[in-house]
């Protein structure tokens, strides 16, 4: 079994996608952020021969989580630890410990991620340990393993004392890569959306892939960027 693993926040306004106020008000940021949940598990859900779980946080959100989907193949479960790594790490080994022999987890803010791209994960990962997207900023939109059994505590270098939301995570998880002496496939860099000008780039993304025949991709999210398209495109941002 292969699993996705999609990590995502209670969409309430004033706690999701702060760095995107005040452009947007907290109850726009709060919506986007929702519509990028629906396009995210909606991509994730077209991804053959794979389980799609969504690791959630806080412990009560999982009602207004699910929600957003009419799926009822999903596996919810809460995300548990005090930093980035340590969820990572307790994701996986929830994934693992159901049996998955390969594991991918996202975020929810690349809502313009192709299914192609998840796809292209888990056949890396049938020639390496770990598979990584570089994001634009710094950081990584997707991070891949294959489940080493009894050697897995390899995996865990590549959660400790890493500078998580700064432009140094890339670096710094590749040369944890490196320290243990893993095997790596990278993918394409994917920009995810944190900061107003990221909203800029997500509008040409979904534009190219529309104007290349692709009606699927972020359709929940391409009608709320078509409300804020005036104010994106003539805002200083």
């Amino acid at each position: 079994m292969h699993s996705i693993v999609v990590f995502a926040k209670d969409p309430r306004p004033g706690s999701v996608k702060t760095r995107l106020t005040p452009f947007l008000s907290p109850e726009e940021a709060a919506d986007l952020y929702q519509a990028f949940i629906r396009d995210t598990l909606r991509t994730a859900l077209c991804v053959p021969g794979t389980q799609t779980c969504v690791a959630f946080t806080p412990q009560e959100a999982e009602a207004s989580l699910q929600a957003l989907t009419e799926s009822n193949a999903i596996e919810w479960f809460p995300q548990s630890g005090a930093s980035l790594g340590s969820r990572l790490q307790a994701a996986f080994d929830h994934a693992f410990q159901q049996g998955a022999s390969r594991v991918v987890t996202i975020g929810s803010d690349c809502p313009s991620l192709q299914p192609s791209v998840l796809s292209q994960a888990f056949e890396a990962l049938s020639g390496s340990d770990v598979v990584l997207g570089p994001a634009t900023d710094g950081g990584y939109y997707l991070i891949g393993l294959a489940n080493q059994g009894s050697e897995s505590d390899r995996y865990r270098t590549l959660f400790k004392d890493i500078a998580w939301s700064t432009e140094t995570v890339y670096e710094q998880t590749l040369g944890a890569i490196d320290d243990v002496r893993l095997t790596l496939m990278e993918l394409p860099e994917w920009s995810d959306v944190d900061q107003p000008a990221d909203l800029l780039r997500l509008i040409d993304q979904v534009r190219w892939h529309r104007d290349a025949g692709d009606r699927d991709l972020a359709l929940h999210t391409e009608p709320m960027l078509h409300t804020l398209l005036s104010r994106i495109e003539t805002a200083s941002i």
